[in-house]
């Protein structure tokens, strides 16, 4: 009988032991969940300190924050960076943007812009870098006159290798052949001097700082017509 009583009670203590052990790993995990949970949180609700912006001329710093959504300064995990990336590229001056996270708290967006190249007057639409063409007048500049089918499209090319800062001193463009080159271009650069190019030796344009730096050295302050469509020399204005 009492064997029988022992063991009885061993059964007891082992049930109680089971659900101490239960209770035991339950209040452990549900402790654990709730440390995870608060890390999880806190990391993710983890706001942008600072946004880095290059390459943008068209807009402002403030104005590309704006558009990436990111005024607020949120989580630097709300948005992926893909995501940045293509909300910024819908717009039509934006060409390509580069969007990178560093150190948990910084975004440093790069901007390639779809910069106007030129004010085609003879259709009232500004001409985009990628052949985008929008109505109106930017500021760029001006094409005054027509330019024949079977060259527009080299035309817009050739604008392209030239370095956008030297491009930016050019205010005027004229389609201007001779009879020896249907190709030849007239810029007018707002420093009053005046270029001649021809589509093959576009390019050319990219030394016009040189070349004037040797002119100037001979002619002084005096202005005239840079021919770099035959060979390279400069013609005074009386």
């Amino acid at each position: 009988m009492a064997s029988k009583k022992i063991g009885k009670n061993n059964g007891k203590k082992r049930s109680t032991r089971k659900k101490r052990l239960r209770v035991g790993r339950v209040f452990l995990a549900l402790t654990v969940l709730g440390i995870g949970l608060y890390l999880f949180f806190h990391f993710v609700s983890f706001p942008i300190k600072n946004i880095y912006i290059e390459g943008n001329s068209v807009f402002s710093d403030q104005e590309i924050i704006e558009m990436a959504k990111l005024s607020n300064y949120p989580s630097i995990f709300r948005y992926t960076s893909f995501h940045l990336e293509k909300v910024l590229e819908k717009n039509t001056y934006i060409k390509k943007a580069t969007v990178k996270k560093k150190n948990l708290k910084e975004v440093y967006i790069q901007i390639e812009e779809n910069r106007a190249l030129f004010y085609n007057q003879g259709k009232d639409v500004t001409v985009l870098s990628d052949k985008t063409e929008v109505r109106g007048e930017l500021d760029a500049a001006v094409l005054i006159n027509y330019v024949p089918d079977t060259l527009y499209d080299k035309f817009v090319e050739k604008i392209l290798t030239i370095q956008p800062t030297l491009y930016s001193k050019v205010s005027e463009i004229k389609y201007d052949p001779n009879k020896v080159d249907d190709k030849r271009f007239l810029l007018t650069i707002n420093d009053g001097n005046y270029v001649y190019l021809t589509l093959n030796h576009f390019e050319k344009f990219n030394n016009y700082v040189e070349i004037m730096q040797q002119v100037l050295s001979k002619y002084k302050e005096d202005k005239g017509i840079l021919y770099l469509d035959e060979g390279e020399y400069f013609k005074k204005i009386d």
